[in-house]
């Protein structure tokens, strides 16, 4: 089972939904199948999962009470959507009616999931309506077996039972003799005989989506019904509405000069920074600090000692490293070529810097202080897709001869707030701040707010350099933490404003 580790998007229902998605997925599945059992082709397959749902939840109700509490809140919720329902006549098929009573009734009686208990009744009576009392009977009494299996084989062979005992009775009905046209008790017998077999030949031809809304597995039905899920195939995969497209960039080329140049241009910001900065996270974050070792690997030995191991190294040394990484994330959208600042009265004084030059120097002269202080930093930049220049384990040097954004396209900062917050969530530092450097608008503010929250609670917090104040007021009414660049020389400042709360425990 594969889930997106953050959501952005979706309501209280939907976190029900999750919840009850892992729970089953944990202790059915995860805990109770074998999955070296193989799910056959056709109802043989679309059974034995409908009694693989309940058996191994059904394991794992006594040990684990709070999960199938979780499975049955999932459930109610289906309902009230109208995934899940009683039968409606005009579209019921043999194939549905013997999946919606199994597994409705399978469920209420077992794991006591009463919010299916109408539906339970409703579908029983069209069973044996259907297909007869002694068969419906025969069927249950083989589900029952199943359920309660002690491993999936079981479960299996009881669905491999099933299908041959409706084979068996529509043998059955098909060898009854023919009786004479003028016998009409017997003739209403035989029509009753012939359309049994039709219905019992339905169900054994049946695909999946024959059997209705309750015959699919319950995984299925929870991910396709829950807003912040975006589901393909087996897992999560990526939502063009929902998630911003990376941009895949080359980590070699560029140039010394162009190195040079960015230092250059952001050596003024990064003194200044570095004169508040640097001095800032070291005295607040003396007791978040970490032992680290490093040293030459000893590539000849790398294959002999697991991963943490220290005889892999030839030379080892130990110290302290402050328990903090940052990531920045630069907007590169067109309106990044504006200039920043009010315009000067001679248009031949005005010396001001694009905002594009601001947000670069931004991130250049932080990069150049985390560096030093040997403090791991990612940088990438956004416009409608998202380009990572700059990894938390790769050169600096590297990185500034690459380095080249250009302000072309929209912007979303939203969804480049949801990619960056991915590439934090699995450190494993103490502390981890993500840094936005924008002049645009924050975007869909639902998205944002509900990422921000979440990454809060993921030990994650958010910064914005707002490079101009044309959007100010939605970033404050939005409850966002920022600082805001005017001009050049207020670009560290923004800096330190944005990060006041972030270095500091609130």
């Amino acid at each position: 089972m594969k889930l997106p580790k953050m959501a952005a998007l979706g309501s209280e229902e939907d976190v029900v939904l999750i919840d009850g998605l892992i729970s089953h997925e944990i202790i059915c599945h995860g805990l109770h199948t074998d999955f070296s059992v193989p799910m056959k082709p056709g109802i043989a397959g679309d059974l034995f999962n409908i009694l693989e749902d309940p058996r191994g939840e059904l394991l794992g109700k006594s040990k684990y009470p709070g999960a199938n509490q979780k499975i049955h809140a999932a459930l109610r919720i289906l309902k009230a959507k109208g995934v899940f329902r009683g039968p409606d006549l005009a579209r019921e098929k043999p194939p549905s009616i013997l999946a919606s009573w199994l597994v409705t009734e399978l469920r209420s009686e077992l794991l006591k999931q009463d919010c299916l208990s109408e539906f339970a009744k409703a579908y029983r009576a069209l069973a044996v309506d259907t297909f007869g009392s002694d068969l419906v009977g025969q069927v249950k009494q083989i589900a029952l077996d199943g359920c309660h299996a002690t491993d999936s084989q079981g479960a299996c062979d009881a669905a491999d039972r099933i299908v041959a005992l409706l084979k068996l009775a529509k043998d059955n009905a098909t060898d009854k003799p023919k009786s004479s046209p003028n016998d009409s008790g017997n003739g209403e017998a035989q029509r009753s005989q012939d359309n049994l077999s039709s219905k019992i030949d339905q169900i054994l031809n049946a695909s999946s989506n024959d059997l209705g809304p309750f015959g699919k597995g319950l995984e299925e039905i929870l991910s396709a019904n829950n807003n912040a899920l975006s589901k393909s195939g087996g897992g999560y995969q990526p939502d063009n509405a929902n998630e911003m497209q990376e941009l895949r960039q080359s980590k070699t080329g560029g140039s010394i000069e162009n190195r040079s140049l960015l230092r250059a241009g952001a050596q003024k910001t990064a003194a200044m920074l570095s004169l508040t900065f640097e001095d800032m996270i070291e005295t607040v974050t003396k007791s978040e600090t970490r032992r680290t070792t490093e040293g030459k690997l000893n590539t000849r030995a790398l294959w002999r000692y697991p991963l943490g191991e220290e005889k892999l190294f030839t030379k080892t040394t130990e110290g302290e490293s402050i328990d903090t990484c940052f990531y920045l994330l630069g907007d590169e959208s067109s309106s990044m070529g504006s200039k920043l600042g009010p315009a000067p009265a001679k248009p031949a004084d005005d010396k001001r810097i694009t905002a594009h030059e601001a947000c670069k120097r931004v991130s250049v002269a932080v990069g150049e202080v985390l560096n030093n202080l040997s403090i791991p930093v990612g940088i990438a930049t956004y416009n409608k897709v998202v380009r990572e220049w700059h990894g938390f384990e790769e050169n600096w040097a590297s990185t500034l001869q690459r380095f080249a954004p250009t302000p072309e396209n929209g912007t979303s900062t939203h969804l480049a707030v949801v990619w960056a917050l991915k590439k934090l969530i699995d450190r494993p530092e103490a502390r981890k701040i993500l840094i936005v450097a924008t002049d645009g608008d924050p975007g869909n503010s639902d998205v944002l707010n509900a990422a921000i929250a979440e990454s809060s609670s993921l030990g994650i917090e958010v910064r914005f350099v707002l490079i101009g104040d044309r959007y100010m007021g939605q970033y404050a009414s939005a409850g966002l933490n920022y600082g805001v660049a005017l001009n050049e020389n207020e670009l560290a400042k923004a800096v330190f404003e944005s990060l006041k709360r972030a270095v500091t425990w609130s």
